[in-house]
């Protein structure tokens, strides 16, 4: 009896201190719970957008895995006599790369001519053959662009051989080649067949294109820019104030009808190369 009746004096307090805060106090307790209430209902909209949107990064995910190193591959560009246009394949990996690639494309377009973009072009190496996205050519140097259509997280760190996907808020991990490794490698290879036109060292610039949809967690300092395809166009904008002229115009041809002349390249290459990058 004596324990209920101290529960009850507890209560009765309770209520009394809880009422004159009330009295005293009321407009700033209900600015705060607005506020929390606010706060809450926020935080469960951004946790429905959240999964809704690893969902779908889910789905794909068995598709992104196969195509990490080729995700480039889902463009063509043909140059006509009269007009240069995009071409693009039936492919269902094209499809999906699609809307991404089509802006970098259309970014570059704004800053170099038409015939100076060269996509697709493939080199032979020591030991295989590389394929290379995008080049894009003027005086100031030549822009060498390995684009990623990932979704989901990317982390890792510049020096690191492989990076690691996340999708579906941890439950998927993927290994994915480091695209600054992948990038070098096409310099390399475009250094070896440029040299008798004796392009400079500092004229061969590398460019990593990501997804709008990819949230970057990459640290550490490279040589290569790493940014999204809503940043491209900044970015070469401002690499262009920065920047003297390298090349000479008679280089400039030469580098370009290179370029060119390695993107006609037989069916089989090409479906070589595929098979050749998913079985890595």
């Amino acid at each position: 009896m004596k324990k209920r009746k101290r529960q009850g004096n507890i209560f009765i307090l309770l209520f009394i201190y809880f009422m004159y805060l009330i009295i005293n106090y009321g407009k700033q307790l209900m600015f705060i719970g607005l506020c929390i209430l606010a706060i809450y209902v926020i935080k469960k909209l951004i946790d429905i957008f959240v999964d809704k949107n690893d969902y779908n990064d889910y789905i794909e995910s068995k598709k992104i895995q196969e195509r990490q190193q080729q995700i480039s591959e889902t463009l063509d560009i043909a140059f006509s006599k009269k007009e240069h246009e995009e071409v693009f394949s039936d492919d269902e990996y094209e499809k999906q790369g699609r809307e991404a690639e089509l802006k970098i494309i259309n970014n570059i377009k704004r800053l170099f001519p038409k015939e100076n973009i060269i996509h697709d072009s493939y080199f032979q190496t020591n030991t295989s053959t590389t394929q290379i996205d995008i080049v894009a050519v003027n005086t100031k140097g030549i822009y060498v662009i390995e684009s990623k259509d990932y979704s989901g997280v990317l982390k890792g760190k510049c020096w690191e051989k492989y990076w690691t996907q996340i999708l579906n808020k941890n439950k998927c991990k993927y290994k994915v080649y480091n695209p600054i490794y992948q990038n070098n490698s096409h310099i390399e290879a475009l250094k070896k067949n440029f040299k008798k036109f004796n392009i400079p060292e500092e004229a061969f610039k590398s460019y990593i294109v990501f997804s709008d949809r990819c949230k970057l967690y990459i640290t550490g300092t490279s040589k290569a820019n790493i940014i999204k395809a809503c940043e491209l166009y900044y970015g070469l904008a401002g690499d262009f104030e920065q920047s003297k002229d390298i090349l000479r115009e008679e280089q400039v041809r030469e580098v370009c009808t290179r370029l060119r002349n390695h993107t006609f390249v037989s069916r089989e290459l090409k479906e070589h190369h595929k098979e050749r990058l998913q079985n890595k």
